[in-house]
């Protein structure tokens, strides 16, 4: 099975283990962040961010700068959280097409049973070669 299909059909048991392995890697992320940009990260709401870092720049002058480098650290850590948001909407559309295109096949077989019996057996269409291969 290729890479791809692999990571698309992960069993509902293991989801648990995968949302704690995305909890670390977010935590790893905030890690190399600065910590003041890490906390302001974790703890803003969509109103807070703005106040949040004026006011810090107004109260020390050297903050400035310092402000400027977490607004780099929210950016790419923002960047990251926007890159995961789009890598799990793309395994979940190609496990949705799994699903639908195993549905297909199950019908396929079932329509070529029933095919079979009602004409005698005549599934050359569809000899067990065929059927292995696609299973």
């Amino acid at each position: 099975m290729p890479e791809t299909e692999k990571a698309s059909s992960i069993p509902d048991s293991e989801q648990p283990s995968m949302r704690l392995a995305e909890i670390l890697s977010d935590l790893v992320s905030l890690r190399v962040c600065d910590p003041a940009a890490a906390l302001a990260l974790v703890s803003a709401r969509p109103g807070d961010v703005q106040h949040s870092t004026t006011t810090t720049a107004s109260t020390n002058g050297d903050a400035k700068e310092k402000n400027d480098d977490d607004d780099v650290d929210i950016k790419r850590a923002k960047e990251l959280e926007e890159r995961i948001g789009r890598e799990k909407k793309v395994l979940c559309e190609r496990g949705k097409r799994r699903r639908r295109i195993l549905e297909i096949r199950k019908h396929v077989m079932i329509m070529a049973a029933v095919y079979g019996q009602m004409f005698g057996g005549m599934t050359c269409w569809l000899n067990e070669d065929k059927l292995a291969a696609a299973t």
